[in-house]
């Protein structure tokens, strides 16, 4: 992560002393387009286009993050969890289920892309046959 501000146009162009006019030379547009990009990225709206020419005319460059709110193995560990409790569905005391649970657990956690699948196919469970479970309805 670096040390240096992020801002947006308006306010960066503002810092570096560049009117609107002037921005407006370097991109290529008028002074009004100029007013009207800066309200659209206030608004959410701007073109990730729009704001790299912008950025590119002041110096500086667009850095777009997807940051996940918790650390990705917690959230598959999660939804495995989820779905595993959702599979099993014996009518047994839940001290027998959880070692049931923990191996469906490490099946989806090695088979991520059926976390998070509606169904998972009975040929998928990884469960020996005298244990397998009913699997959740879903209509």
């Amino acid at each position: 992560m670096s040390d240096i501000p992020s801002y947006t146009i308006k306010s960066l162009r503002k810092a570096l002393g560049i009117n609107t006019t002037l921005l407006g030379q370097r991109i290529g547009i008028t002074q009004t387009g100029i007013t009207r990009l800066e309200q659209r990225e206030e608004e959410g709206t701007i073109t990730i286009d729009a704001l790299k020419r912008a950025a590119q005319a002041l110096n500086a460059e667009v850095k777009i993050e997807i940051i996940p709110n918790q650390p990705v193995a917690d959230m598959l560990y999660q939804q495995a969890e989820k779905k595993a409790i959702e599979d099993i569905q014996l009518d047994i005391p839940d001290n027998e289920k959880q070692p049931l649970i923990e191996t469906r657990i490490k099946w989806y956690l090695e088979n991520p892309k059926r976390i998070w699948k509606d169904e998972v196919r009975r040929e998928d469970l990884a469960i020996e046959p005298e244990h397998t479970p009913r699997l959740a309805r879903t209509d």
